[in-house]
């Protein structure tokens, strides 16, 4: 009688052990979710802010075409320079006017497209990017062209420099956060796919029934 209850006795206890090293692990598997969830979360809030500058040096880039088109001296620095320029080469030349327009506007078609598409691919990023660096390097000749010539850019050349610099500072972080998006959308995929087997056997459905 004694031995029989000795061995109740432990089978409830390593029931009760078994129970908790599996909700132990749960909760581990929670906590490793949920860790999972707040960095999906900040990666998305960083390609979203690249985005989002970008977008706002295209709109200023817009205007300040529009600006210089019908001949006004205001001009906004948190914008795209060769768009601009280009313009400005179209107004001073009667021969290649018309070309220097067009070729601001396909400039400026390729920054909207950039913008406009790395929400669904981060390659798209990437080519923004390209085209920012490109920009600036344009910047940055014709600024030393100028310095050599003795023309006196005034602050406005230290204000573009700052704010291109911003831009690709979050243009570089937009395309990290975009191929590290794109990895952690893989890996939770991946979690789901292997969780939907687990769900179907404790419910006792087969595959066939979880098909769409």
């Amino acid at each position: 009688m004694e031995d029989n209850l000795h061995a109740v006795v432990n089978v409830g206890e390593e029931s009760r052990t078994t129970e908790m090293t599996k909700d132990i692990e749960s909760l581990g598997q929670d906590v490793e979710s949920v860790k999972k969830e707040v960095e999906f979360a900040e990666v998305a809030v960083g390609y979203l802010r690249a985005r989002k500058n970008l977008g706002v040096a295209l709109v200023l880039t817009i205007i300040n075409v529009a600006l210089s088109a019908f001949g006004s001296s205001l001009n906004f620095p948190f914008s795209v320079f060769v768009p601009d320029l280009l313009v400005g080469l179209g107004k001073a030349s009667n021969t290649y006017g018309v070309y220097c327009y067009g070729a601001s506007a396909v400039v400026m078609v390729l920054f909207g497209m950039c913008w406009l598409f790395c929400v669904v691919r981060p390659w798209w990023m990437v080519c923004a990017l390209v085209l920012f660096v490109l920009d600036t390097v344009a910047m940055g000749g014709l600024t030393i062209l100028c310095m050599n010539g003795n023309v006196d850019l005034g602050m406005s050349v230290l204000i573009n420099a700052v704010f291109h610099i911003w831009v690709l500072y979050y243009l570089v972080k937009g395309v990290g956060a975009g191929f590290k998006l794109r990895r952690l959308l893989g890996e939770r995929m991946a979690l789901e796919a292997q969780s939907t087997p687990s769900v179907t056997k404790e419910y006792g459905a087969s595959d066939k029934d979880v098909r769409p």
